[in-house]
């Protein structure tokens, strides 16, 4: 049943904004990770250009999903601050 559910999720294709800290010290690298993984899921081109607003996005996904990763430098506790980012990203969405 599992295996099941793991192939229809990989089916879709899913916008999604990946936030994480270049310093943090729980989960090192896990932003850059999860994003690269949901890009090859949305059947992205694998390597990121860096956009206007300082995060990566990755090009070509499948159904014209958005799949951006953004890197904030605050610890593990601590949102990143890039409020007006978020906003834009959920407001492009769809377009």
């Amino acid at each position: 049943m599992i295996k099941v559910l793991i192939i229809e999720f990989l089916l879709f294709s899913f916008t999604v904004m990946v936030m994480h800290s270049v310093n943090d010290r729980l989960f090192p690298k896990y932003g850059q990770q999860s994003s690269g993984w949901q890009a090859a899921c949305n059947q992205c081109e694998p390597i990121p250009k860096k956009i206007a607003n300082g995060c990566m996005a990755y090009s070509g996904c499948a159904n014209g999903v958005k799949t951006w990763y953004c890197e904030g430098d605050k610890p593990h506790t601590q949102r990143p601050e890039i409020n007006d980012t978020l906003l834009d990203f959920s407001a492009s969405v769809g377009r």
